[in-house]
């Protein structure tokens, strides 16, 4: 849970349980981490599931384009409420302001279907709810906008499904892309227009909070 592991930093700080020089780095740390946090459901692949004890998970040929996020999780109901139940704990403590977001969503009624858990396991509708941008059916964003509160456009996994490789199997073939490609371009451009004109029309007429979209991906610091 991850409040058990602030608190516990909290305590080895007050013990006096560290060294000089960790505890300086991590008091640096807690004042800079600021109580909003973005809490994605998991994305683990089928390579990674299949190791775990109890597993029924088959690997994929390609798991990376294979079965994982949303799809995985509605699948799989009780893994689904196991994981909004304990973010359910960490918002109940009152200290942190939390955003839930789903992975490689293809449709919209995968968002609904996350928000209908949601409120089963008693998460309140004021928390936010949003997606991962990364699914070519995803970038044509429109029909997504009444369910959601947020993007994060998910970049790795924009390049190798755009690009029809795998982030796994074609190292050498990522090394020589680059996200600065016109089709690349346009689907940030499709997601960042629908989404202002939406606002513009239905969500900020109604006095609701506009949907922001993020980024999340190599980009930025490997190609600024």
């Amino acid at each position: 849970h991850p409040d058990y592991y602030l608190k516990r930093l909290e305590t080895l700080l007050q013990e006096n349980a560290l060294q000089e020089d960790d505890q300086f780095r991590i008091r640096t740390m807690m004042q800079l981490l600021k109580p909003a946090f973005y809490l994605r459901l998991d994305d683990r692949k089928s390579d990674e599931l299949e190791k775990m004890p109890g597993s029924r998970v088959l690997k994929d040929r390609n798991p990376m384009a294979g079965y994982r996020g949303i799809r995985m999780m509605l699948d799989n109901p009780r893994l689904l409420r196991l994981q909004l139940r304990a973010l359910k704990r960490f918002i109940d403590t009152g200290r942190y302001r939390v955003r839930i977001f789903a992975p490689m969503v293809y449709e919209p009624e995968q968002v609904r279907a996350m928000k209908q858990a949601m409120r089963e396991v008693g998460i309140s509708e004021d928390v936010p709810a949003g997606m991962m941008a990364e699914t070519p059916q995803s970038y044509e964003i429109r029909p997504f906008l009444s369910e959601i509160d947020f993007t994060s456009i998910g970049g790795n996994d924009q390049l190798q499904l755009a690009s029809v490789v795998s982030r796994t199997d074609a190292v050498q073939a990522l090394l020589t892309l680059t996200n600065r490609q016109p089709a690349l371009y346009r689907m940030l451009a499709t997601i960042a227009n629908e989404t202002a004109r939406y606002n513009r029309e239905y969500r900020i007429p109604k006095g609701l909070k506009p949907i922001t979209n993020g980024y999340c991906g190599n980009w930025p610091s490997a190609d600024p």
